[in-house]
């Protein structure tokens, strides 16, 4: 939660994809954004899958850590 707001990853897609060892969980590329209620707000698209990201509520931004694409430390300011 975050200014009144819950952020939350979403994939969006197929839970499971298939991998080279075999099936294996997807990871998401969307943040939804809901108010403090559960009414949603928006949907952010980061464009990149991202595997773990965390809320700096000092500098009002999400850090994300991407895991498809060179630079994989990225952040969306809210």
């Amino acid at each position: 939660m975050f200014d009144e707001s819950i952020i939350a990853s979403y994939i969006g897609d197929i839970g499971l994809i298939n991998g080279i060892n075999g099936p294996r969980g997807n990871i998401p590329s969307k943040f939804l954004v809901f108010d403090i209620k559960g009414n949603y707000k928006k949907t952010i698209e980061t464009g990149y899958k991202f595997t773990y990201f965390c809320v700096d509520e000092e500098n009002m931004r999400v850090i994300v850590y991407f895991d498809s694409r060179p630079k994989q430390l990225g952040y969306i300011n809210l």
